[in-house]
């Protein structure tokens, strides 16, 4: 094939591009009424046309299959699917070599056939593949490598930490729950006992109003006994010559110093009491707002 090959491109352009022609194109096309025999991916076309562009300043050629784009690859895998192999050394044999190939071995027959049949791109291809999928499969091994050493072990972990987490939620929802039940609870107690504590702050209040009016009663009853006594001690002084009455107003006069006596202490153990009653109330109403 090299000796029907340009050396370079831009030999194949109007004389190298210096008529002001920069471009080249070629367009071969194929008759695909035969649907049996078409390529796989062209059935439905009944011509297909292969055209390559090339252009000076530009080493890439451009190629298209029936007006679009196309890679290289593409284009020989195309030949290839109707056993035209355009990479094949024997795609033409050119005058002289018939001799040659008629005196070649049974092998070296056997790789002709088979590159002019197309089944030697075919090879390539599959060594082509199988290269990519030792390459894909070693990618592979790495991938679940780290997926057991690494990725498995911190997604354990992660199960582990969401459940750790699931835990705490529920506990603390549990705890919300049970802090609002004992809520209630204390917020109950606390209205029966001030509940209890009214009724038993009334009671001590009344007791100490009683207290308070036995204390007045019971000064007036003094202050009345000391205003008898002054009248009897005057009296006294007035009869002190007759012994007799003299005598009974003394008896009068001690038993109204002994009431007096009785009633100052009946006093003064009332306004214990009620000093009693107000401390008593004090730490009541004191235990109760706590």
């Amino acid at each position: 094939m090299s000796t029907v090959r340009a050396q370079e491109q831009k030999d194949l352009i109007y004389k190298r591009g210096q008529a002001g022609i920069t471009k080249a194109s070629v367009t071969i096309t194929f008759d695909n009424s035969d649907k049996e025999h078409a390529p796989p991916l062209y059935k439905e076309p009944h011509k297909i046309s292969v055209t390559r562009q090339i252009s000076i300043g530009n080493t890439t050629a451009k190629y298209l299959v029936n007006g679009h784009r196309a890679t290289k690859e593409q284009i020989a895998s195309l030949f290839q699917s109707v056993q035209l192999n355009i990479n094949n050394p024997n795609f033409l044999i050119m005058q002289g070599k018939i001799t040659k190939m008629l005196n070649m071995k049974p092998t070296e027959i056997l790789n002709l056939i088979e590159e002019a049949a197309g089944t030697k791109g075919y090879e390539s291809q599959k060594e082509k593949s199988a290269r990519l999928m030792a390459k894909k499969n070693k990618k592979l091994q790495l991938t679940e490598m780290l997926l057991r050493e690494e990725v498995q072990p911190k997604l354990e972990l992660l199960k582990e930490q969401v459940k750790v987490v699931v835990e705490f939620n529920n506990a603390v929802t549990q705890l919300e729950k049970l802090e609002k039940a004992y809520a209630a609870h204390v917020y109950k107690n606390l209205l029966e006992q001030q509940a209890e504590g009214t009724e038993e702050y009334n009671a001590r209040e009344a007791a100490l109003q009683e207290t308070i009016d036995n204390i007045s009663n019971l000064k007036k009853e003094i202050t009345n006994l000391q205003t008898d006594l002054e009248e009897m001690k005057r009296q006294k002084a007035d009869n002190a010559a007759n012994s007799h009455k003299f005598k009974t107003m003394e008896e009068s006069e001690t038993k109204i110093t002994n009431e007096i006596t009785r009633l100052t202490t009946a006093r003064d153990l009332k306004i214990r009491t009620q000093k009693e009653e107000t401390e008593k109330r004090k730490s009541t109403l004191y235990s109760k707002a706590n």
